[in-house]
């Protein structure tokens, strides 16, 4: 079939992040239909992704976005979908929540975070449309389509180190 984002894009990411394991979605963001069984794959190299990617182009499902697997060498995700409060948590954590963060085609926001947490054990941040990813695939790169059906990018906002921090689901 085609993928539809900038294969560049998608190498230069994994040039940055070497010890990530890229995953690609279709339109609806689901890695399992071009990547097949997905959590088994634990490393990838350059050549493992060059593969990937001809397997895809070979595919009939099109490729729209792109993203790491999170919950491998602890790297995990804050899935905001409310724009307010992901304005509201980095004022609140300031310096803390200045990490490599990507605006969704909805407007919220992805904060990558290195972190031994594994769950959002906080009942409250369940009712505030926040995700905590650690063991999924997070689309970063790429597009998906908004709530109205257009198809819009993720676009990189915050071009920052990711941080490490092993409490900021806790706090």
């Amino acid at each position: 079939m085609t993928i539809i984002f900038d294969l560049e894009e998608l190498f230069r990411f994994k040039c940055v992040h070497p010890d990530w394991v890229l995953l690609l979605g279709d339109k609806s963001k689901n890695p399992s239909r071009l990547v097949g069984v997905w959590k088994d794959i634990t490393s990838q190299s350059m050549q493992d992704l060059e593969a990937l990617v001809e397997r895809v182009l070979s595919s009939e499902v099109e490729a729209w976005n792109f993203g790491p697997r999170t919950g491998l060498g602890g790297l995990a995700c804050l899935d905001w979908d409310w724009e307010f409060l992901a304005y509201r948590w980095n004022k609140h954590f300031g310096e803390r929540a200045k990490t490599l963060t990507f605006r969704t085609p909805n407007m919220g926001y992805r904060m990558l975070y290195t972190t031994a947490e594994k769950e959002n054990s906080s009942p409250f941040k369940r009712h505030l449309h926040m995700e905590f990813e650690n063991g999924g695939y997070v689309a970063v790169g790429g597009f998906a389509e908004d709530c109205e059906g257009n198809k819009q990018p993720y676009t990189k906002i915050t071009d920052a180190p990711i941080k490490v921090d092993n409490s900021i689901i806790v706090d």
